[in-house]
């Protein structure tokens, strides 16, 4: 549940990165909507952090999810401050964790607030705060 699947990201049309970005968001509120039990089960396990192995796993998770954003927002052949960038697509992932259980949880945000908190923001991290970051 936590690993994004690469065919998420793979199979993406040759369009721009706010509707590739868009189209994975759509697609992974689709299997958290479908699995939301799962899902939430999964995201209260990191937040105990008393399991070396489930720290493994969701630190793995962490690193594709990354991998598979970047591969949406067509920024994986950036090398000058890739290792801020990917930080940055990380400490996204804590929002939305944060934001799900809002949606599924609370029932403060609907899906259609975090598709377009989720993509807006993830948008707005790599095309305006990264390059901001290299700059300095």
């Amino acid at each position: 549940m936590m690993v994004v699947p690469a065919a998420v990201s793979t199979r993406l049309p040759p369009t721009t990165a706010e509707e590739r970005v868009s189209i994975c968001v759509d697609r992974w509120l689709d299997v958290v909507e479908r699995n939301q039990d799962m899902w939430l089960s999964a995201i209260g396990l990191e937040a105990l952090g008393n399991d070396p192995e489930i720290d493994r796993i969701m630190l793995e998770a962490d690193e594709i999810a990354t991998d598979r954003i970047l591969e949406a927002a067509m920024m994986t052949g950036v090398t000058e401050g890739r290792e801020k960038l990917r930080a940055m697509i990380r400490a996204h992932s804590g929002m939305l964790k944060a934001a799900s259980r809002e949606w599924l949880v609370r029932g403060t945000l609907g899906r259609a607030d975090m598709h377009v908190m989720l993509t807006r923001t993830v948008l707005h991290l790599v095309h305006t705060v990264f390059p901001a970051l290299r700059d300095d």
